[in-house]
């Protein structure tokens, strides 16, 4: 099956088209200050362009759910779903932090994985897992927590049988707060990509078969400033 996958999560976020789980073209913009929406776009036709690959040629796209930035979580999957309603394509979508604990889980080693991201306000947009097979069950479902609290129980867990190996972009925010002999992932792979979410979209649309376009939507875990504003 032939994947368009897009990592919008972040400022910049990647493009990825895969054949089944394997990788042919992963993109990220050459400027890392260029936010999603302005470049989103050109980033899916070139990367078509450079695997040959027509629009009509894609079968399935998948996109990052969430959590992480509100606009690029918005201009990701609304541009999701517009392709797959003008391809008459299936689409899926992946959440942001089990793709990150999924880029972790060779070196996690069978022990748990804790991805992590930032929620600002002194907080982590949070969740866990654990290698099942060749996929990850949820050991403990996406939540937003204080950074001191993660910070203490990571602490009080390290050197015990459930430590866990901890993962996201977050890391480099708490350099120097972590406990001395933390299990911290290669900083390689903090960040979500593209490849990651396409092959979690291709294993989930394996399983349960593809989302309900009209109904697929962000997953933010918290109102937006505007929201909490207007409320």
């Amino acid at each position: 099956m032939r994947i368009l996958a897009l990592e919008t999560s972040a400022m910049s976020g990647s493009v990825a088209l895969l054949e089944g789980d394997r990788l042919l073209v992963e993109r990220t913009p050459a400027d890392p200050t260029l936010r999603t929406a302005q470049w989103l776009t050109v980033g899916i036709e070139e990367a078509l362009r450079e695997a040959g690959w027509k629009p009509a040629d894609v079968e399935l796209i998948a996109v990052t759910l969430g959590p992480g930035s509100f606009t690029g979580l918005r201009v990701g999957v609304m541009t999701a779903k517009t392709l797959a309603y003008a391809l008459s394509t299936e689409v899926v979508g992946v959440c942001t932090l089990q793709a990150i604990a999924a880029q972790g889980v060779e070196q996690a080693a069978g022990r748990p994985i804790a991805a992590v991201l930032n929620a600002h306000r002194g907080q982590l947009f949070a969740a866990e897992y654990r290698a099942q097979g060749d996929g990850l069950e949820e050991v403990r479902s996406a939540e937003i927590v204080e950074i001191e609290a993660w910070l203490a129980e990571v602490s009080g867990r390290a050197g015990k049988e459930d430590e866990p190996l901890v993962i996201g972009p977050m890391l480099g925010n708490l350099e120097g707060q972590l406990p001395a002999g933390a299990a911290i992932a290669e900083a390689a792979n903090w960040e979500p990509r593209a490849a990651t979410i396409g092959r979690l979209g291709w294993r989930k649309f394996q399983q349960h078969g593809g989302d309900d376009l009209w109904k697929l939507l962000p997953v933010y875990l918290r109102p937006s400033y505007a929201e909490e504003k207007r409320g």
